[in-house]
């Protein structure tokens, strides 16, 4: 595991701190020959799920996901280095100051509500955009389950039925996520999705320094109201597949991922 560990190319970490000390962005950089340079873009880090793929630059209008705005005021940043497969700081936080560069701003009082509320509205984007990763991964599961119940020779057929209804209902999830694109292109307008209004508002919102109007602070309370049912709906989803797997693992089923193997 040591040798392993050796490979692994050294990277730096860089850890942003507000004035409370709480860490609000960490950015990774490669190491290189003398001085370490750092560009931040004065956001915190975006609410999206974890993606093992590089971001497709590759269209201009294609951009990278973003978080809100940091506020004006002093923040420190840290620089630790992993290598030989150890993380070590290297010397002390240092300080700096975020400075509004636009003359007119918000009353310290907007400031902080402003602030407030992004935060209440990241914390939102990042349980929606989890609940629909793992929606997703439920989702790619079930082929190979379906599969293992054709191909398993002592698994009942009638399984089947349960992938199915599983199907039907992980799509209706989506739906209910992602509002129904069917139905959009045949009938146009359609009622805003959960994730629409979290789009409304940092889509907007989150690129000005504006104060949050009625409009976003509706649009939140709504989507609040339906990441619950979301959440709810997901655990059953989730409870079902469990134990559909205990099912196939009992009945000697050939292994699907995620499935972890167990005594038949």
């Amino acid at each position: 595991r040591k040798a392993e560990a050796e490979e692994v190319d050294p990277f730096l970490l860089f850890t942003i701190r507000n004035r409370n000390g709480d860490a609000i962005r960490k950015i990774k950089q490669p190491v290189k020959k003398g001085l370490q340079r750092l560009v931040w873009d004065f956001r915190y880090s975006p609410p999206v799920a974890v993606s093992l793929q590089a971001y497709d630059d590759s269209v201009p209008w294609n951009s990278p996901p973003q978080g809100y705005m940091a506020m004006p005021g002093e923040y420190t940043v840290e620089m630790g280095i992993f290598e030989n497969g150890e993380y070590r700081q290297l010397g002390d936080p240092r300080a700096f100051n975020c400075v509004p560069l636009g003359v007119g701003t918000l009353p310290e009082s907007d400031k902080v509500a402003l602030d407030e509320f992004n935060k209440k509205v990241a914390g939102l984007a990042v349980v929606l955009n989890s609940a629909e990763a793992h929606r997703n991964y439920l989702s790619k599961r079930l082929p190979f389950m379906e599969k293992a119940i054709i191909e398993g020779a002592n698994v009942d057929p009638v399984l089947l039925v349960n992938v199915q209804e599983l199907k039907m209902q992980i799509n209706e999830l989506g739906k209910m996520i992602n509002g129904d694109q069917l139905r959009r292109s045949y009938e146009g307008a359609v009622p805003m999705s959960v994730k629409g209004r979290i789009d409304l508002i940092t889509g907007s919102l989150w690129s000005t320094t504006a104060a949050p109007t009625g409009t976003y602070q509706r649009a939140y309370e709504e989507a609040q109201e339906k990441v619950d049912a979301v959440l709810e709906e997901l655990g059953t989803i989730d409870q079902a597949v469990k134990e559909l797997e205990t099912e196939l693992d009992k009945a000697g089923a050939p292994y699907t991922p995620g499935r972890l193997p167990g005594k038949n």
